[in-house]
């Protein structure tokens, strides 16, 4: 009996070190203001366990995103932040994009963090991309561009990276109706091209919006 107290005793003494980062919120879900180019999120974590832990890699699932990180090792009880920066860009809707953040804890090496933003829609449009069949007759399409917040936004201007499609604005109400004629130029061969809707808001930092040109 005694011998078998001392083994039980040694066994607890020689339990191996957990260590573990545990986060405040590994999903974090909030609505990006109107005015907003960039939506900010901090995931704050803690090392709970009795071992530092070290972070190899935060990678996330698009290029739209991105992180920032102070440092990589953390002592037991030593807290941390994760900073997720998403670039809105001419997006609309719940957007869902996630963070994979890789440690040297063996029970824990990868860490699947969500970050949930609901983009409000500014401007809503018929379409945002146009597709002509190549050797088509290269007609006229036309987008409806309708401004559905409560401010007048403007169109300034729009830009095209060449001359391959014609571009024509129309406005119908100033700061809440236009639409757009798109012509190629031809159909002949396959192409994709874009152009850049910028607009006048908010006035210290415009947002744009990107179109898709495509001859198939």
């Amino acid at each position: 009996m005694r011998t078998l107290l001392i083994a039980a005793l040694l066994s607890v003494g020689t339990l191996p070190l957990s260590a573990m980062l545990t986060f405040e919120s590994p999903v974090i879900d909030v609505k990006a203001e109107p005015t907003a180019t960039k939506q900010v999120a901090l995931f704050k974590f803690t090392n709970t366990g009795d071992r530092p832990v070290t972070i190899h890699d935060v990678k996330t699932s698009c290029g739209c995103t991105t992180t920032k990180l102070d440092k990589l090792n953390y002592e037991p009880g030593e807290s941390g932040e994760i900073t997720a920066t998403l670039d809105l860009g001419g997006r609309v809707g719940k957007q869902h994009k996630e963070v994979t953040v890789s440690t040297d804890d063996p029970a824990q090496q990868s860490i699947s963090l969500k970050l949930i933003v609901e983009i409000p829609e500014l401007i809503a449009f018929s379409s945002r991309g146009l597709v002509w069949s190549q050797g088509a007759p290269p007609t006229v399409q036309t987008i409806k561009v309708k401004v559905v917040h409560t401010e007048p936004i403007k169109i300034k201007e729009i830009k095209s990276n060449d001359a391959f499609f014609k571009i024509e604005l129309h406005t119908i109400i100033e700061g809440r109706e236009y639409e757009i004629d798109v012509t190629p130029t031809s159909t002949a061969e396959r192409t994709p091209r874009s152009a850049t809707i910028i607009t006048d808001f908010p006035w210290e930092n415009p947002k744009t919006f990107t179109l898709s040109l495509r001859v198939n």
